[in-house]
């Protein structure tokens, strides 16, 4: 096994932090401020039908102003798979099924899955935070081996990090050196200790380490982005507003767009002909199509990105169509709450040099999943608000029809069938009238 732990310090010096080193075990002094990313990677038995599987839980996290460790996704656990070639689909959603609910405790089923262009994907919202719960966690599975990778912020004051037998361990701790340090070329300085259990070495030998990272996620100065729900009965409109006091301006920069990612639950509806938002273009739809089908009747929610102009300024308002939800006898006040996850805003751009995005150590770009990322090429770098108000999923009031389920149904029932018996009353009634008229006699 092998453990990376990333420490980010986010003042301008490490004095005071290094409280002790020994033979076997590294102790630190921190502030509640300071990230700490965690990356495990291990030998793991080769699934049959699946190729690879990633799983991010990601709650509402400040990352910082460089935003060194890039977790800029939605809200809530987003999980996407991918068959090997030439398996069968039975088989596979049968081994994915038990797969997340034996290993990860997450039970979906094959009728939850939203078909896109690079895999099978799931989206569920989060309940509030709780605690003890990691705000970042990212796993990974593919050909025989887990990456797991963990974000939070440090929970005592004294970090400390022992020598393990046959377990690799690696410790950075790091700050931004932001006299050198540009949106395009952060630069790193700090220090590494390293447990080899193979080359074993004096910890206190420490390694001064300074490198520079191209980072492929960037955090524009002076910016804000804020979502709010506005109350418009079932068709509740997702209102974003947002300020930006520069667009993307970088040296690597070649051509930017602004960009609006979402997921909907399966208690709304995207219509592609009425509900694209003022100047956007829409780039990409997956999910549930079928317009008619009430909420109950439904089991996958939808994805949608649209394209902006970059000069945009706003507001985006995207009007959502609630689905026929199913009579609630409990609903107060004749309506339900169902959450909507806030959107992802931010610029796409092309850049030169691309090839270092990847080389850098703290990048999480995979063949899967990251929600938006998956559809745009390995040249691109994404731009995010600094003040993004987006949080966790928000709460829509739509309206309900009162009273059970099975009360609505016989209700509806003996509408029908009244109505019924009364066309048929009234043509039976007009086929004897028919009869009884006089026929004209003939001279």
């Amino acid at each position: 096994m092998r453990e990376r732990i990333t420490i980010l310090n986010p003042s301008s010096s490490h004095d005071g932090v290094v409280e002790e080193v020994t033979d076997d075990s590294v102790t630190l002094n921190v502030k509640p401020d300071f990230l700490i990313e965690t990356r495990t990677t291990a030998e793991y038995p080769e699934f049959d039908t699946i190729q690879q599987l990633r799983i991010h839980m990601i709650e509402d996290v400040d990352l910082g102003k460089y935003n060194v460790f890039s977790y800029n996704y939605l809200t809530g656990v987003s999980i996407y798979a991918q068959p090997k070639p030439g398996a069968s689909p039975d088989e596979f959603y049968d081994e994915l099924e038990h797969v997340l609910e034996d290993i990860e405790g997450v039970a979906v089923n094959r009728h939850q899955w939203i078909h896109t262009p690079q895999a099978v994907y799931f989206h569920d919202v989060l309940d509030s935070p709780q605690p003890g719960r990691t705000p970042v966690l990212d796993t990974y599975y593919a050909q025989g081996v887990k990456v797991t990778k963990t974000v939070e912020t440090a929970k005592s004051r004294h970090l400390h990090f022992f020598k393990k037998v046959d377990h690799y361990t690696e410790i950075g701790l790091f700050l931004v050196d932001e006299t050198i340090s540009s949106r395009d070329d952060v630069v790193l300085s700090g220090l590494r200790w390293v447990f080899d259990p193979e080359y074993p070495e004096d910890p206190r030998d420490l390694h001064e380490t300074l490198f520079h990272i191209k980072p492929r996620h960037r955090v524009l100065a002076n910016s804000d982005a804020a979502t709010k729900i506005v109350p418009n009965g079932l068709h509740p409109i997702v209102k974003t507003e947002f300020h930006v006091a520069q667009l993307p301006k970088d040296d690597d920069l070649k051509q930017c767009r602004l960009y609006y990612y979402a997921h909907l639950t399966r208690h709304f509806i995207f219509d592609k002909y009425q509900s694209v938002p003022s100047q956007a273009s829409l780039v990409a739809t997956h999910g549930e199509t079928n317009l008619e089908l009430p909420e109950y009747a439904v089991t996958q929610g939808a994805e949608i990105m649209f394209e902006f102009p970059l000069n945009y300024t706003g507001p985006i308002e995207l009007t959502l169509h609630s689905r026929y939800q199913k009579p609630d006898p409990k609903a107060a006040d004749g309506v339900v709450e169902q959450l909507v996850v806030p959107p992802k805003l931010f610029y796409a751009c092309d850049v030169d040099d691309d090839h270092l995005l990847a080389k850098s150590p703290l990048d999480n770009k995979r063949q899967i999943g990251g929600n938006y990322e998956g559809y745009f090429s390995e040249d691109t770098v994404f731009y995010h608000f600094a003040d993004e108000n987006s949080g966790g999923p928000v709460a829509v009031a739509i309206p309900v029809a009162h009273g059970s389920y099975q009360r609505v149904q016989w209700l509806t029932q003996g509408a029908l069938v009244v109505g019924t018996l009364m066309i048929l009353t009234a043509l039976v009634a007009r086929v004897f009238r028919w009869s009884r008229t006089p026929k004209p006699k003939q001279e």
